[in-house]
């Protein structure tokens, strides 16, 4: 199902929830992720939005949901670095983030 990819899912317990409970919230989390077809999880989206914003051209990212800190992070990076994004919502809480990246290279030293 995920060639070349390892998806994972955690849930944390509670004192007096039954590891079983636990075991079924952790599956359920990860259907979750497996039903949205977004290779990039809610987790890894946010960290990756500076990175788009550096590079050159355009990136395209799926994410399995567009979390709060994603839209926070988007902004924020807007701003640092006039990066120009778009955000299109797809099935469930996925979305695809397209960004225009300000290609930022290395200076050379004049010495």
């Amino acid at each position: 199902l995920l060639p070349l990819g390892r998806l994972g899912s955690d849930i944390l317990g509670e004192r007096g929830l039954p590891a079983e409970q636990v075991g079924h919230m952790a599956a359920a989390n990860l259907l979750l992720q497996l039903k949205s077809f977004g290779p990039v999880d809610k987790f890894l989206g946010d960290q990756l939005i500076p990175l788009l914003a550096l590079a050159s051209g355009t990136s395209i990212i799926r994410v399995s949901e567009l979390t709060p800190h994603t839209k926070t992070c988007i902004g924020i990076t807007k701003q640092l670095t006039n990066a120009q994004f778009t955000i299109n919502t797809g099935p469930g809480s996925s979305a695809k983030i397209t960004c225009q990246g300000i290609n930022l290279t290395r200076r050379e030293n004049s010495s």
